[in-house]
């Protein structure tokens, strides 16, 4: 699990470097309302035009401010952990649930 998870994270890491960005912005062309951040030096928020579409500007920036808070916080790397651990020991799969669940509140 450490290392399927060490190389899921490489890959967005590299996946990130590659996207070209405005402000660490990434608009894709799909019309499925989508948003999520991309771990990496530097990171990426990802945002689908279909979310866009389906925002006003107010729910822009908040919807901004919370993908950057999960690339800020290193939210990514919580959820590694709490899912290495769970791996490890069964019964700290609730833990493991809990702690994604609470990550995106």
């Amino acid at each position: 699990m450490l290392w399927r998870r060490a190389r899921i994270l490489a890959a967005a890491a590299l996946d990130a470097a590659c996207m070209p960005a405005r402000d660490g912005l990434v608009i894709v062309d799909d019309e499925a309302a989508d948003a999520y951040a991309l771990p990496g030096l530097p990171g990426r928020v990802v945002v689908s035009t279909g979310m866009l579409h389906t925002l006003d500007e107010t729910e822009h920036g908040i919807l901004l401010a919370h993908e950057r808070a999960h690339l800020t916080a290193h939210h990514y790397a919580f959820v590694a952990l709490a899912q290495l651990g769970a791996s490890a020991n069964p019964l700290l799969r609730p833990l493991a649930t809990a702690v994604t669940y609470t990550i995106e509140r």
